[in-house]
């Protein structure tokens, strides 16, 4: 942990050297809480229109079973090379930092992990720590800038790659997306999803994947569909979510505005650990969208490692703070199977 801590200074340091977005306006914005009503209820859980989502639970044996008119999706993020129980469902996404530094060592156990566990469908992307994936023409980053990272010693970036889209990951139904979008039909005639995942984020400190503010954002997200039922991003849009230990509003307002238009029914990300949870956002019924019918989307920060207010209430309760563990487990979201 004190690497982390010592990075999220670093981070800290780099975020106020940059201009970030103030907050916009939320029409309808809410925090989706929890509903704890039950006596001796032991999951955290809120029904909204179009589905269920479950922030905490007590093991992963207590949440109750999908509905057969639900696809179940666990979302986890930020693992940094740790791995931990995660809820059986019909999708699993993860939502990028894959590793600590990309090294394959750090890949390893994250690809074998990913790779064992018994979901239908897994939707992979990266993120800005896992430098090795990000090696693809024209930018070669990490050929150009990686070994900065790395201290002069070079990894092999095709075999990194191949941990995630090689034949062990196909016949595990891993689906490694990058800037890119999959069709899916979790369950036997049951609905089928378009999943676009995308690892990029607003400059960051000069990691992987970052893209700059004012010009380079827009073209980056670009090649999102405006069909997407889910958009897995590594970074959060703007002002959703995305509050850093300084006060900082990390996310991408290019990526709000677009998935404004598009409405996804689940948009799901991490990068921001301290912010991990869940938000829902009511939608004005106007033109200005591909999916006017859709009148909210839920946003997920999926992040896994302990960081911020939450982490640091914990530990004062005596409970230990581990990654995926208590207040950072996987969110699990059941969506009805209707458009």
């Amino acid at each position: 942990m004190r690497y982390f801590a010592a990075l999220s200074r670093y981070i800290s340091k780099r975020l106020h050297s940059r201009s970030y977005h103030e907050t916009p306006p939320m029409e309808a914005r809410q925090t989706v809480k929890s509903n704890t009503s039950r006596p001796g209820q032991k999951f955290e859980c809120q029904t909204f229109t179009g589905g269920i989502v479950y922030t905490s639970y007590d093991t992963i044996e207590d949440l109750p079973p999908t509905s057969p008119s639900h696809t179940r999706f666990v979302c986890i993020s930020d693992t940094h090379s740790h791995t931990f129980n995660v809820p059986n469902g019909d999708v699993l996404i993860h939502s990028g930092d894959l590793s600590k530094m990309g090294r394959q060592s750090h890949l390893i156990p994250t690809a074998e992990w990913l790779r064992s566990l018994p979901h239908n469908h897994k939707i992979v992307i990266a993120g800005n720590h896992d430098l090795t994936l990000d090696n693809c023409e024209p930018g070669k980053w990490y050929d150009n800038n990686g070994l900065y990272f790395h201290r002069g010693i070079p990894e092999d970036t095709e075999a990194c790659r191949r941990l995630f889209t090689g034949e062990e990951a196909v016949a595990s139904n891993l689906h490694y997306l990058e800037y890119d979008s999959i069709t899916i039909q979790p369950k036997e005639g049951g609905r089928v999803w378009k999943i676009y995942g995308s690892p990029g984020t607003p400059w960051f400190g000069g990691w992987a994947f970052n893209y700059g503010r004012g010009g380079e954002d827009a073209e980056v997200l670009s090649g999102m569909p405006d069909d997407c039922d889910i958009v897995v991003t590594h970074g959060p849009p703007c002002g959703i979510l995305d509050l850093t230990i300084s006060g900082v509003l990390a996310g991408c307002q290019v990526l709000r505005d677009r998935l404004s238009h598009i409405r996804p029914a689940l948009s799901v990300f991490g990068h921001i650990h301290e912010s991990r949870g869940v938000e829902l956002r009511q939608w004005k019924s106007d033109e200005d969208s591909h999916t006017p019918k859709r009148s909210a989307t839920l946003f997920v920060n999926a992040a896994n490692m302990p960081m911020g207010a939450k982490a640091r209430e914990l530990r004062a309760r005596g409970i230990n703070t581990t990654v995926g563990g208590p207040g950072f487990q996987p969110i699990v979201v059941d969506l009805e199977d209707t458009a």
